[in-house]
């Protein structure tokens, strides 16, 4: 049962979800909802482009000093990475424009004159200004994380069609391991793991043991709360239509 276990850790912190491509497709989903997807696209498209200036970077460092030629070709590819950055995500009016700080915006938009200025007397970037390119991306990369996780990710762990995907992968996981799933873990997944010492208390512990369960039945478990109580039905019929459907 540790690896349901870790199943549901995957999908509940938002850095393990977001390597997930179907825990990726959920955030996106959850953000075109919102008509905040261009969030999920900057994010995806500053990774990359973060990890093609690294690694042009590293190689412009050890290129001789003679090699100018491909100096140059490394230099232009940074400067592109740049632009996709800028004109797709940053510059005010495109078609994704993302919120951010007023200060951050500032240092792409200074970044960008510098570049234009290079541009028109036809100069490649000094290695510092190329630096200076990956240290606002870093700088924007940190800001969007930080969003996701004390922001968005949160809000869509509340939201039930995420709860209903979580408990449906550990569902799906426990099916093919021929296991039963814990009742605890289902409560965690929906945020209301402050009935999980009661549920141990009166010795239920696998969702199976829920399968006859009524609302009559939470009430008398202990469980006061009428939307607790409602949202708990909802949970179990759920995953018992789930399991069905695993096992057809």
């Amino acid at each position: 049962m540790n690896d349901c276990l870790e199943i549901f850790n995957t999908y509940n912190r938002f850095e393990t979800c977001w390597k997930q491509d179907d825990g990726k497709e959920q955030i996106r989903l959850y953000l075109k909802d919102r008509m905040n997807e261009e969030l999920l696209l900057c994010l995806q498209s500053l990774e990359v482009h973060q990890e093609i200036i690294q690694y042009l970077l590293k190689h412009i460092k050890e290129l001789d000093s003679n090699n100018i030629n491909l100096r140059d070709v490394y230099n232009k590819n940074i400067v592109n990475s740049f632009y996709e950055m800028y004109n797709n995500f940053v510059i005010d009016n495109c078609s994704n424009c993302i919120n951010i700080d007023f200060k951050l915006r500032e240092k792409f938009n200074n970044l960008h004159c510098i570049i234009q200025n290079y541009k028109s007397i036809e100069k490649s970037l000094t290695f510092e200004i190329l630096e200076n390119i990956l240290t606002v991306f870093k700088q924007l990369h940190i800001k969007l994380v930080y969003q996701f996780k004390t922001e968005i990710f949160p809000n869509l762990k509340r939201t039930e069609r995420f709860q209903t995907f979580v408990l449906s992968k550990v569902i799906e996981f426990s099916q093919q391991k021929d296991e039963d799933v814990k009742i605890d873990l289902v409560l965690k997944a929906n945020d209301l793991e402050e009935y999980c010492k009661l549920f141990q208390k009166k010795k239920l512990v696998y969702m199976s043991q829920l399968h006859s369960f009524e609302k009559d039945s939470f009430r008398e478990l202990g469980i006061k709360k009428l939307g607790h109580i409602l949202r708990l039905t909802r949970i179990v019929k759920q995953h018992f239509v789930n399991n069905s459907n695993f096992n057809q």
